[in-house]
């Protein structure tokens, strides 16, 4: 929003945008691959990689969308839990609790699901976690206050539209349920 309110053109943000979600998924995909063990070049060429193969053509019912794609549904929340699990299994404790913390301000659904899931793994690897509790803790806190402040942000943000009239509503969300995908 603000970006839009100094004046810059909504088809100039959206290209800046999707060139920011795109690098994060391409950082995403490196540090993942730097994760699972493959030396640094290999790690930062991964994504490049993988962008010239188009995973999106092979053919999955619903594709995993994190390089390629046509649009940028869900790809940054995708890309913002896969640096923060591969941050965290590249031993950097506490940037990863932190973006994981962060996690839900990006993508509450994704957040929530992969915050779970990672508690439950440390939980259990009980001598893991509690070896790395206290930088765990700080990250997360870290992370899931400037999340909050982002929420806090929005909710004080927010404006009551005019009044609709409810037989509007339900007329378009009934023709949205209908013509909405193919």
């Amino acid at each position: 929003a603000l970006p839009l309110a100094a004046g810059v053109s909504e088809r100039a943000l959206a290209f800046a945008m999707s060139g920011v979600v795109g690098a994060l998924g391409f950082a995403a995909i490196a540090a993942f691959a730097w994760a699972c063990g493959a030396p640094l070049l290999l790690a930062i060429a991964s994504p490049l990689v993988l962008w010239l193969l188009d995973p999106i053509r092979w053919g999955f019912n619903y594709p995993i969308l994190l390089l390629g794609a046509p649009h940028t549904y869900g790809m940054a929340g995708l890309a913002w839990v896969l640096l923060a699990i591969s941050v965290l299994g590249a031993g950097r404790v506490r940037l990863g609790a932190f973006l994981l913390g962060m996690a839900s301000a990006i993508h509450p659904s994704l957040g929530f699901w992969v915050g779970a899931v990672t508690v439950l793994c440390l939980l259990l690897d009980a001598r893991w976690t509690r070896a790395h509790l206290s930088e765990l803790a700080v990250g997360g806190a870290f992370g899931v206050a400037v999340a909050a402040i982002s929420l806090a942000v929005h909710a004080a943000s927010q404006t009551s539209g005019p009044p609709v009239d409810p037989a509007e509503v339900s007329r378009h969300m009934v023709a949205y349920m209908r013509d909405w995908d193919g």
